[in-house]
């Protein structure tokens, strides 16, 4: 079975709205639910590092427009406050 490509002019409903679908979906892509980085009283003198693994993530590739997501892994040192 073999597919046609419409006439030259020939619009169709759902390509007109391709770039608003687009838009929509990259909107809804980037948005992300409001985070603040928190800091902790270190009351115990903590220096081993700590660890929090498996934080999920989505992010796009800017340049070619292609999402990705995965796991993150951030340690901290509590006695210095420095986190990566």
């Amino acid at each position: 079975m073999s597919r046609r490509c419409p006439p030259r002019g020939h619009r169709r409903e759902a390509t007109d709205r391709t770039p608003a679908r687009m838009v929509a979906g990259l909107a809804e892509l980037l948005s992300r639910p409001a985070w603040e980085f928190a800091a902790f009283p270190n009351r115990e003198g903590q220096h081993e590092l700590v660890l929090a693994r498996d934080a999920p993530f989505t992010s796009l590739w800017a340049h070619h427009l292609v999402p990705f997501s995965g796991v993150a892994h951030v340690g901290v040192l509590p006695a210095t406050g420095n986190a990566g």
